[in-house]
């Protein structure tokens, strides 16, 4: 990906991940950025340290469309 932006900020990273699966399916790139040690220690996830969801810059208004999406 080239310029990311950070689309959302989530408490956990089972909703960054779920968003983007959602986002994926729909052919749109996005990465879960965390700070749990790859996953390694995911009692960070609960509430020490947030979670951003990136998308490539080009596809910021596409995404969140999709994410607000209520299906």
């Amino acid at each position: 990906m080239d310029d990311v932006v950070v689309l959302k900020v989530y408490p956990t990273r089972l909703g960054a991940e779920i968003a983007r699966s959602k986002l994926n399916s729909y052919g749109i790139q996005s990465v879960v950025r965390s700070d749990d040690a790859g996953g390694m220690y995911p009692f960070f996830d609960a509430g020490f340290s947030d979670v951003e969801l990136l998308v490539p810059a080009g596809f910021m208004g596409k995404a969140k469309d999709i994410l607000e999406k209520k299906h």
